[in-house]
Parts: structure tokens; C-alpha cells; sequence
């Protein structure tokens, strides 16, 4: 309906959702997620690290997903309670280096931090919808008149 509707922020939006965002994309809120950073520790296993500085902390701790939106929808479907996303490589090296040895670093982040993308993702097209509907432009057909379309155009 986007596409038919000549709305090319949304049909950006949907596409980035359904194909993933690239590393240089600015994401959405919504996909900011946070998590607890752990280092690989070959005798203890995933150690939380611990920081001297609470703003290095919050830095280290919160990242942009910029998987696709099925890529997540399957991470959810796998049912475990964390999982483990990679570091970007800028935080990993700076994370790296306080370390006196070679260490995997990785940001835990809980599963609802992925059931909440999934939700805002499907409560934006969901208003998207009832506002389509309002307008009276439903998907009976599939196409829509040059009047509703450019009725729709001029009340964005």
C-alpha cells in the first residue's frame, strides 16, 4: 500500500525493517536495546565486566540492532531467556585493550528487549493502517484513486 500510495519515508521504512539496516543507518529508538557486557573467561566461563565508570558502562551496554525484522522474529522463536549479540568492532577494541589478554566480549541482551522491537514494528503499522482506514482508504482491490492518494499526500 505504501508503494501505491506514493509514500516513500514508509516504503524506506518498511524495506530497512524487512531487509535489515546497514551499519551507517540511524535506527529507530526502538531498536536501541541494552544488555550486560560479558567477557569470556576460559576458567569461570561469561563474566559480567565491571566498570569504573558508570557512563563507560551505559556506552558499552547499549547498542543499535540492525538485524532484520524476521532475523529477530527468529531469535524470539528460539526461546531462550539471553542472547548474545556481537560487539561493533570500534567498542570491542576499546574494550579489548583493558584487558592483559585476548578475551571474546559480546552484549548480552534479554529476550524481551527483541519482543519489544518486534511489538513497535507492528504497532506502527498497525496505526498506519487505522489511519489509512479513517481516511476511508481501505485495501478493498488494491488500488487507489489519484484523489486519495494525493487527499492522503496532503495530509502528511
Amino acid at each position: 500500500m505504501a508503494a501505491k500510495l506514493d509514500l516513500p519515508d514508509f516504503l524506506a521504512w518498511i524495506e530497512k525493517e524487512l531487509g535489515g539496516y546497514s551499519s551507517g543507518d540511524t535506527v529507530p529508538s526502538y531498536r536501541v536495546v541494552s544488555g550486560e557486557v560479558r567477557g569470556w573467561n576460559p576458567y569461570h566461563g561469561w563474566m559480567p565486566i565491571v566498570w569504573q565508570d558508570a557512563n563507560e558502562r551505559i556506552r558499552s551496554s547499549t547498542q543499535p540492532l540492525i538485524q532484520s525484522i524476521g532475523e529477530i522474529s527468529d531469535l524470539v522463536n528460539r526461546g531462550s531467556n539471553q542472547l548474545a549479540a556481537p560487539m561493533g568492532s570500534a567498542k570491542l577494541g576499546s574494550l579489548s585493550s583493558g584487558f592483559k589478554m585476548h578475551t571474546n566480549i559480546q552484549l548480552q541482551i534479554y529476550r524481551s528487549a527483541l519482543v519489544g522491537i518486534l511489538d513497535a514494528v507492528r504497532n506502527q503499522i498497525l496505526d498506519w493502517s487505522l489511519k489509512l482506514e479513517k481516511e476511508g482508504i481501505t485495501g478493498s482491490g488494491m488500488s487507489f484513486s489519484k484523489t486519495k492518494r494525493r487527499r492522503h499526500i496532503e495530509q502528511r
